[in-house]
């Protein structure tokens, strides 16, 4: 949204071993989770409440209510796909691992 609203960034990114040293630094320290956005001294974080922020600061959020409720399922939608994303991965294991990445690729996400 940045670069299609014509707004300079500093697009930081970094490796995922790199994660295990910044993350006991500020403001990374702060909130335990990536990725930040950092405008005129204010840091914000969660990937979704910060695309929210700047589609409404520039312009590509709608004005009407609901329009925004329609927005904000389809973003708590794939905040939900991205958990169970990172569930299947991360957390769990064997049989329970198979079912959640088959109930994935199936749409069952509960």
């Amino acid at each position: 949204m940045f670069n299609h609203a014509k707004v300079d960034f500093e697009d930081i990114r970094f490796d995922y071993g790199e994660w295990f040293s910044l993350k006991e630094q500020d403001p990374y320290k702060k909130f335990g989770v990536i990725p930040l956005l950092e405008i005129d001294g204010k840091v914000m974080s969660e990937t979704s409440a910060i695309a929210r922020y700047i589609a409404r600061k520039y312009g590509y959020y709608p004005d009407d209510i609901d329009s925004q409720y329609e927005v904000d399922t389809v973003t708590s939608s794939i905040d939900h796909c991205m958990y169970m994303g990172a569930k299947a991965f991360w957390i769990l294991k064997g049989d329970e691992k198979k079912k959640a990445v088959q109930d994935l690729r199936e749409g069952e996400v509960r």
